[in-house]
């Protein structure tokens, strides 16, 4: 019998995003505020109705955290200073229930030598066909992963209002970090085809072109095409950048306001914790090819690595900007700003070969021309849109 089956079972899911608030006056200059929040995420998916421990199910229970901390003071009248830290974290464990990753597979079903337990990994598509049916989809778990990621932020600046003059001056900081651990190898993968059932002088294909052996039979008789097994593996990544700015906003008159500044970013490649990263080089000698030049080396220091980073740093990022913002009549206003900036290219660290260098320029002028804001208080991010019911300067564009 052939397509007498549709895979498929009720799907669940369960959210939750509580978030809290607070802030406090310490002093009548200053104050400090925080702000927690966290998204649960309770799901299943992959249902196919199939029991466990063959089903492909798996069972997410994902957590996402956010915690930041604001502290403001006004230094004096015309000087104000702001600080803020936080950090984001993601945590999802996507992966087959337990009744699927700890089945013993080794004492239920004989199949010894694999590094963990879980019940085997029979691929889909092999088990059966159209024309003498069998299992088409597969079995056994489809993802033992964990994926991590935690952020750190921090931001400082000061604001300095002296005259026609608004400067600001501050900085970031941030990491980004991803891991990425799998134990899907830790249970056998097998595959089956038509070719341990078919006749060995035709192969799966008789002389007239009928198709013969079959996937499903293979596996009723437990001749497997294919095994595979590997260790756990957990790559844990980094990214560390930092900016730094300056910016002056002018108010040269009623009308006109300009804006200019500079900023310098620094933006390290991503990297492996543990340098576990490698590239293919064609000048190093190959152990597995009688030293034939062209292997695969690591970056880092010690035995068996280059002395050298895969992917250098740029250090000479400079963004210098400029904007001016006219005030045509009391609603409209005219708005031009553009800037330069040298930017280094950021490749993937295995796929940027160790000799990779220079730079690239990229420069970038927009224009625009906007309506003011028909309602009070209105915010636009761009130059030169003056609030109506305030009369401060028109807000700069954000850097």
């Amino acid at each position: 019998m052939v397509n007498n089956y549709q895979p498929g079972s009720p799907f669940r899911k369960i959210q939750q995003i509580p978030s809290v608030k607070i802030d406090h006056n310490i002093m009548q200059s200053a104050k400090i505020s925080g702000y927690w929040s966290q998204e649960i995420t309770d799901k299943d998916v992959g249902q196919d109705g199939l029991p466990d421990p063959i089903s492909i199910r798996r069972d997410l229970y994902i957590k996402g955290r956010t915690v930041r901390i604001n502290y403001d003071q006004s230094l004096a009248p015309t000087l104000l200073l702001h600080l803020g830290a936080g950090v984001q974290r993601y945590r999802n464990p996507d992966a087959a229930p337990a009744s699927i990753s700890s089945y013993d597979e080794a004492g239920l079903l004989g199949i010894k030598g694999a590094p963990g337990t879980g019940y085997p990994r029979i691929g889909g598509g092999n088990l059966g066909d159209s024309t003498y049916g069998g299992m088409a989809n597969q079995i056994g778990p489809t993802n033992r992963g964990l994926y991590l990621q935690v952020k750190p932020t921090a931001v400082s600046q000061i604001t300095w209002i002296r005259g026609n003059h608004t400067y600001k001056a501050g900085g970031e900081w941030k990491i980004d970090t991803f891991t990425n651990k799998s134990d899907i190898g830790l249970s056998p993968s097998f595959t089956f085809s038509g070719a341990q059932t078919s006749q060995p002088l035709y192969g799966t294909t008789l002389p007239g072109g009928t198709a013969i052996g079959s996937g499903f039979a293979s596996f009723l008789l437990g001749y497997y095409n294919a095994a595979a097994i590997s260790n756990s593996s957990d790559p844990q990544y980094r990214k560390s950048s930092w900016g730094f700015f300056v910016q002056d906003t002018w108010k040269l008159n009623r009308k006109l306001t300009l804006d200019y500044g500079l900023r310098y970013d620094l933006q390290l490649p991503e990297r492996e914790l543990w340098r576990r990263t490698s590239s293919f080089y064609p000048h190093i000698p190959n152990p597995n090819a009688n030293g034939i030049p062209g292997g695969v080396f690591y970056e880092g220091t010690g035995a068996g690595r280059c002395g050298c980073l895969l992917v250098p740093s740029y250090p000479y990022a400079i963004a210098p900007r400029l904007g001016v913002a006219y005030q045509l009549n009391g609603r409209q206003s005219f708005g031009r700003a553009g800037g330069y900036r040298i930017r280094p290219p950021i490749p993937s660290p295995t796929s940027a070969p160790a000799t990779a260098r220079g730079w690239v320029t990229t420069r970038s002028t927009v224009r625009r021309l906007e309506m003011a804001c028909r309602r009070e208080n209105c915010r636009m991010g761009s130059p030169g849109i003056r609030r109506r019911s305030t009369g401060r300067p028109p807000i700069p564009a954000c850097w």
